[in-house]
């Protein structure tokens, strides 16, 4: 016998649970936490969970036995079943239901550090040993097997997370040597490096060392983005530096006087706040609001729910001195600074300027006080005179008659042709090395972007170009809490923003082929869903260029259903009457890929507790498909569905139905690739109209099948989201007045078939 003692008594807990049913087990001693087993194999299995190693957990049976791989992290789950595949499927056994693929299945509570994602496999009793043999030989491999450390080189995004990891520990040696590592590595250019620095200092708190060190000030002054982690923690360095001995004897005359001095050693840190929240940083904020009197900034900052009572206490102080006379207009204002030659603090009020053509005047004016190296950062020129543009030829004439206007207007326009004049990439690979080069030009990396989005098309994007282009993109992580400062700095810019909405929409919606089968493709279609789940909104545009491409990503790989589905619900945010559609969409996505009710029926609760107690109204479309769904749980969803059948009832008093006057043998065929989706609008529409004639036709390509539905049909429904384009354009020809629902789901096509019905009623 072999006895496991187990250090944690939750993971020993959780074993237990786990290994009860199993005839492995001998003994169980709760007094001390241990177990005993007769075979040593299984005893080393076992006792790998208390280590926090990948595993195999034997379940032994009467005539089956199931093995269950468990592992820290998902990344580790799959990659131990990617070994054990190796040694023992499918000759000693089978998946869960004899399934080809393995299913992911979820524990419903684990300890800290094991993943709740787990995968099972079945074997009979009589070729248990010829598994615990070949389990033996994977232990040996696995014990002398070189580490990852060693066998994979380092890289940034694997030492960032590892320096954040021993950032949250106070680990400071560990991080300490990662940024050595990554020096001397070069895997980061010399501003992350100090942006690090900083970070590390700030999170000892040792504000004096940050604010001492010039090398790593220095970098406030440069055109390289700055972190909002770095910005905080200069901040705040400045002020325990400068300011905090003075604050805490209320003299406040001394904070300005300071601050006016120190204006310009804080670089572009007072730039932009960035929503920071920090109550030492909105403290720097509202003082440099009150020596520059933007009453609308101040305001701004006295609204943060989050500041303590210190702060705002002192932000009480700071109204009173920084409130202006009633009778001072901003206009007025603006002048009198204009006046005082105080052009910067004329500028910030100058924005502030409720009147368009009042406001533009004034930025005009203001614009051509300030230093070159002011007007030529960012794209300030470009924008005011894209505003000016923007204004009616009255508005226009009014600021032409200006004399003093008129000059500052041509001091911009020359500018404007300096700006344009430098030299642009023409080419995207040429404009990605640039973005990540560690001497960024941002005016250039701008301006570039017109001549590229006019310039490129399908041709450029050559399978060398799109591996290059992959070559950029597919090392950014986009989920902030876990990206390197470099690419929060990157993503965070206005031109990558622009560039990679571009790609999306040129990748998406202009490729006749979307999806490609490439690798490369379905490589670069996962960051675009990256990308879109962690640095957009939730908007319609947005939600379906995300459900085509998770249906992309989820056709290569059905395992990721889960993590894919979790993803876009916390995208969706919480429920809302005004995410009803995407939310419905979210769900027949993950219904579709074949997500289990287990996973999903938590989201489904919540989500229709939420829309049935709000007063507001749904149309019958998007109710309907919420109670399919609700079906599809069974009883366990039947109050739920109770709550939907109310609101329906009184949806379908309030109107007449299109549908169901429809005439018998009335023909509709629904073309998608998303049968799923079109089964269930087949069946509402049977419900509504029995004796309607329904088609699907998932074709990938035009047949003569399809051809002889489409001219014997009364109506064409084109889900030309989820369609191929070349059955899109192959069967056009052939329909007089097609109807296009606005997205691919089961609502949105009901909708679109309604609107139709009612207009032929009509």
């Amino acid at each position: 016998m072999f006895e496991i003692q187990f250090k944690d008594e939750l993971v020993y807990a959780f074993a237990k649970q786990l290994l009860l049913s199993s005839t492995a087990l001998l003994k169980v001693d709760d007094n001390n936490h241990a177990f005993e087993v007769e075979n040593t194999v299984i005893a080393e299995l076992i006792s790998r969970i208390d280590k926090n190693l990948s595993t195999v957990v034997p379940i032994a049976g009467s005539d089956y036995d199931e093995w269950i791989v468990i592992a820290s992290s998902q990344l580790e789950v799959d990659r131990t079943l990617q070994q054990l595949n190796r040694f023992l499927l499918p000759t000693y056994g089978s998946y869960f239901r004899n399934v080809r693929f393995p299913k992911a299945r979820e524990f419903e509570k684990t300890p800290p550090n094991i993943a709740s994602i787990y995968y099972s496999w079945y074997s009979p009793v009589d070729l248990r040993s010829k598994i615990i043999d070949s389990l033996a030989t994977w232990l040996k491999l696995t014990t002398i097997s070189p580490s990852l450390d060693q066998m994979i080189p380092p890289n940034f995004k694997d030492l960032y997370r590892r320096f954040r990891f021993a950032l949250s520990n106070q680990n400071w040696n560990e991080a300490e040597q990662i940024i050595t590592k990554l020096r001397n590595s070069n895997l980061a250019p010399s501003h992350n490096i100090a942006f690090l620095r900083i970070e590390l200092l700030a999170q000892q708190q040792n504000y004096e060392a940050i604010w001492l060190a010039d090398d790593l000030k220095k970098w406030v002054f440069h055109a390289v983005p700055i972190p909002r982690r770095v910005q905080v923690a200069l901040l705040k360095a400045f002020h325990h530096q400068k300011l905090l001995a003075a604050e805490q004897s209320g003299d406040y005359e001394t904070i300005f006087s300071t601050l006016r001095q120190e204006q310009r050693a804080l670089g572009k840190l007072l730039a932009y706040r960035h929503d920071i929240i920090d109550d030492f940083v909105v403290r720097v904020f509202a003082y440099f609001a009150v020596i520059n009197e933007t009453v609308e900034s101040f305001n701004t900052l006295c609204q943060i729910e989050s500041l303590n009572d210190e702060t705002k206490e002192i932000l009480a102080a700071l109204k009173v001195i920084i409130q202006p006379a009633p009778s001072i207009s901003s206009i007025d204002r603006f002048q009198q600074l204009i006046q005082e030659q105080r052009y910067d603090a004329a500028f910030t009020v100058a924005s502030d300027i409720e009147d368009k053509a009042q406001r533009v005047s004034s930025l005009i004016q203001a614009t051509a006080f300030l230093s070159k190296e002011k007007i030529m950062q960012g794209t300030l020129v470009l924008e005011i005179l894209e505003t000016f543009e923007e204004l009616g030829a009255k508005d226009k004439a009014s600021i032409s008659a200006n004399p003093l206007t008129m000059l500052a207007l041509q001091v911009i326009r020359n500018y404007e042709m300096e700006f344009k004049t430098t030299e642009i990439y023409t080419d995207w690979i040429d404009w990605f090395d640039a973005l990540f080069s560690e001497h960024q030009n941002s005016e250039q990396l701008y301006k570039s972007l017109e001549y590229l989005e006019e310039n490129s098309d399908k041709e450029y994007w050559t399978i060398n170009n799109v591996e290059r282009l992959w070559e950029y993109l597919g090392i950014m992580t986009f989920n902030p809490q876990v990206a390197s400062p470099q690419d929060q700095a990157i993503v965070s810019q206005p031109y990558f923003e622009r560039a990679i909405g571009w790609l999306v929409n040129q990748f998406i919606e202009e490729d006749a082929e979307f999806p490609r089968e490439q690798t490369i493709y379905g490589k670069l279609y996962g960051v675009f869903l990256e990308y879109i789940v962690h640095s957009t909104s939730t908007r319609e545009e947005n939600a379906d260029k995300l459900f085509r491409l998770a249906d992309d990503q989820l056709n290569r790989k059905p395992t990721d259903v889960l993590m894919a589905c979790q993803s876009i619900f916390q995208w969706l945010g919480n429920p809302r009457p005004e995410g009803n559609t995407i939310a419905l969409e979210t769900f027949e996505l993950a219904v579709k890929h074949g997500l289990g009710k287990e996973h999903l029926y938590k989201f489904y609760r919540e989500w229709i507790e939420k829309l049935m107690d709000s007063p507001t109204q749904y149309d019958r479309a998007s109710l309907e498909v919420w109670q399919s769904l609700g079906e599809w749980f069974g009883d366990e969803a039947e109050y739920l569905v109770n709550k939907i059948l109310k609101r329906l009832d009184g949806n379908k008093s309030s109107s007449l139905d299109p549908i169901s006057q429809l005439p018998d043998g009335y023909r509709i065929v629904i073309y998608t690739l998303d049968e799923t989706s079109a089964g269930r609008v087949k069946k509402i529409l049977a419900e509504r109209q029995p004796n309607l004639q329904i088609d699907i036709c998932a074709d990938a390509v035009v047949t003569d099948q399809m051809k002889s539905i489409t001219q014997n049909a009364d109506m064409h429904v084109l889900v030309w989201r989820c369609m191929k384009h070349s059955v899109y354009y192959g069967i056009t020809p052939y329909i007089d007045e097609p109807v296009r629902p606005i997205s691919r789901g089961s609502s949105s096509i009901l909708r679109a078939i309604e609107e139709r019905s009612q207009s032929l009623i009509n």
